[in-house]
């Protein structure tokens, strides 16, 4: 059997007089933890896929009309809601414990699209997603992108969960799929007036700092 480098530093008590505390240095070390922190990638990504595939095929069996993606190993899943630049998703983020759900706006209109919507809308949203979690409206202004996300805590990446998180999946997405495709399929971007008043919608965090769920081509993590 072949010891890894990793695992071969000799024991505290002939370590003083080992020749290999010359050689066991900096580079080691950060090897090694380059090593543990790809193999905890791994994994992540092995658990998001077993995720992403049960859950699409819990949909199927309870005759969801609304189907995820094909499953991948990111810790996101998207849903179409009718409309380029516009996406349901959903996410789950094994570090800070928690599942959510997103509208995601992307494309040159996607600031004015979510203002309109906050404008407009926003009363009508956080009724209906509030009984499903915790609502954050992210417009992110230095970002290409905007969000409306729901999320909740939960060990997401404890498969005894699983069927909780698949129940709560698939009432987010009937639910914001219900509420979002009107809203988006009549927004026009002409509509807004810039100098109205919008209302803060709390700190900005970045994508990889929330992990709300990417949409096509724009989002990388939350969580792994």
């Amino acid at each position: 059997m072949t010891t890894s480098r990793c695992s071969a530093r000799p024991s505290a008590s002939s370590w003083r007089s080992s020749p290999r505390r010359r050689t066991w240095g900096r580079s080691e070390r950060t090897s090694c933890a380059a090593t543990r922190s790809t193999a905890t990638a791994s994994s992540s990504r092995t658990s998001h896929l077993a995720f992403w595939t049960q859950l699409r095929q819990y949909l199927e069996d309870t005759g969801s009309p609304i189907l995820t993606n094909r499953p991948s190993s990111d810790h996101w899943t998207n849903v179409s809601v009718g409309r380029s630049n516009f996406a349901l998703s959903l996410f789950n983020n094994f570090k800070e414990s928690r599942s959510g759900a997103n509208l995601w706006l992307g494309g040159p209109d996607a600031k004015a699209h979510y203002r309109l919507i906050e404008q407009h809308h926003r009363p009508q949203v956080d009724a209906a997603l509030t009984p499903l979690g915790e609502v954050r409206w992210r417009e992110m202004p230095d970002a290409k992108e905007s969000q409306i996300m729901v999320h909740r805590r939960v060990p997401p990446n404890d498969p005894a969960t699983w069927p909780e998180v698949n129940a709560w999946m698939a009432s987010a997405l009937r639910t914001m799929s219900e509420l979002f495709r009107p809203i988006v399929r009549d927004l026009d971007a002409s509509g807004w007036v810039p100098a109205a008043s919008i209302r803060p919608t709390g700190p900005e965090e970045s994508l990889s700092d929330l992990g709300g769920g990417p949409a096509p081509q724009e989002f990388r993590e939350i969580a792994g």
